[in-house]
């Protein structure tokens, strides 16, 4: 992960492998962690709607170093996580499910890769991301005000309204988060519909980055915009990172996006952010941090699709049918672990900034 200069986070393992773990260096003694948060968030990263996945794993941490009880004592963090709960008659080796990663992987990787569930490149792993993410939140909010939070803005066609960012926040302990409860009920309505059909759709999250009381970023390849979009395309099914408002610039005159600026309690705000928080790839402190991530559509369709299979050294033609326990939507499930890549990320520039300027750690 080389956009971070000084935390170290390794993922390892596969989706149906006996355990996948991480290890997070560089995180200081003293920080006591409150386990129960983590636990929570486990929860909503799952889904738990009638819509997601119905695989449920046994999500149980075993820390094998970094901690004395619940606090950190300077050495690397180490969590695995057994995984059980398989079915691996659901994925025949060779046959290549158009859309995931397959085929790319046998096309590098020939036999050799751990193709059950998707092996590493299955979302499954994203769950490390929840947990290295919310340790790295605790630590950060005891050295420096961020709070990020984010909700569902589009499932497929249908958009969440908001009148103020602000109230996203009433709705991050939801599993499906969409403020807009005739938007949210439209959304479930349809999505019953697909999970009938075999079917799935994609969707858009909206998140932000506020409270933020450094100029975090800087120019050329260190830009806020770079670091943040590298980490958002490394959850699964990420296809698009937009800043602000994003591609509608593209349809928008500069007298229509001129930014206004204003001056309140001796601080510069400005009420239309349609930058998203960041000029010259750095924080601008008058708005929070706006991103658009957009997810596309699971690729495991419940019905017959020409595709190919590896066999031999090469690849000839076949017919696929996903079978198994898959989601018709899993943009509310990655909100989760796009948060956690975030403050981890936030961590490491208020880690960067503390050592720039001497200031002593905890």
């Amino acid at each position: 992960m080389n956009v971070l200069n000084n935390l170290k986070l390794t993922p390892y393992g596969f989706s149906h492998g006996e355990a996948i773990g991480f290890k997070l260096d560089n995180i200081s003694a003293g920080h006591q962690i409150d386990f129960t948060k983590i636990d929570q968030l486990l929860v909503k990263r799952s889904g738990s709607t009638a819509y997601n996945t119905t695989r449920v794993s046994n999500d149980k941490l075993t820390i094998k170093s970094g901690f004395v009880g619940d606090v950190t004592d300077g050495t690397q963090i180490w969590i695995e996580l057994k995984q059980d709960n398989f079915r691996k008659k659901d994925y025949p080796k060779g046959v290549v499910r158009p859309g995931h990663a397959d085929l790319s992987a046998y096309q590098k990787y020939g036999d050799s890769w751990n193709h059950s569930g998707g092996g590493q490149f299955s979302g499954r792993l994203t769950v490390l991301y929840v947990i290295a993410g919310e340790i790295a939140r605790q630590v950060l909010n005891s050295l420096a005000t961020c709070e990020i939070f984010g909700h569902v803005s589009a499932v497929g066609p249908i958009s969440d309204h908001i009148s103020d960012y602000q109230q996203i926040k009433a709705v991050q302990d939801d599993v499906m988060p969409i403020v807009d409860n005739d938007a949210k009920q439209q959304a479930l309505s349809m999505l019953s519909e697909l999970k009938r059909a075999g079917d799935s759709v994609g969707g858009k999250l909206d998140i932000y980055i506020d409270r933020l009381g450094r100029n975090y970023g800087d120019d050329f390849f260190a830009s806020l915009e770079s670091k943040i979009a590298f980490l958002m395309f490394s959850v699964p099914a990420v296809k698009a990172v937009e800043f602000g408002i994003g591609t509608e610039f593209a349809r928008k005159r500069g007298s229509e996006v001129v930014e206004t600026l204003i001056v309140t309690g001796g601080h510069v705000q400005s009420p239309t952010n349609y930058n998203g928080g960041i000029n010259g790839g750095i924080a601008n402190l008058s708005a929070p941090i706006r991103i658009r991530v957009t997810i596309k559509p699971t690729s495991s369709l419940l019905r017959p699709v020409p595709s190919v299979k590896f066999a031999d050294g090469q690849f000839v033609p076949a017919v696929t049918e996903v079978t198994g326990r898959h989601d018709s939507f899993i943009a509310n499930r990655a909100l989760w672990p796009l948060i956690g890549l975030l403050y981890i990320l936030f961590l490491d520039l208020e880690l960067e900034e503390k050592c720039l300027n001497n200031i002593e750690m905890k």
